[in-house]
């Protein structure tokens, strides 16, 4: 159901609710330095985050990491960004990360 529509205070409501349009990311654990890799790239995407003079703290990018398993032993680390664009930021660091 689409509404193209919305009036009254549910309309200031939703007006001001943020849009989440979560991008997730998911990199399948080959050994045990793959996890260590990816751990490095996530602590230098916080650490951006947290050094960043150019974002307040209710604009810093929110992250989730979780474990998947897939078929058979298969493990993966699932990664949730709140936008393809944070997700995009943390690829280049994990290229150059995996480049080295």
């Amino acid at each position: 159901m689409r509404v193209n529509r919305v009036c009254g205070p549910l309309a200031r409501f939703l007006h001001e609710w943020p849009v989440m349009t979560d991008a997730i990311l998911k990199l399948k654990l080959d050994g045990p330095e793959t996890e260590h890799r990816i751990a490095e790239a996530v602590e230098a995407y916080t650490l951006w985050r947290a050094d960043s003079a150019v974002l307040s703290d209710a604009d810093l990018p929110a992250i989730m990491v979780k474990t998947a398993y897939g078929p058979g032993d298969a493990i993966y680390k699932t990664i949730v960004f709140e936008s393809a664009f944070w997700a995009e930021f943390f690829l280049v660091i994990w290229a150059h990360l995996t480049a080295a």
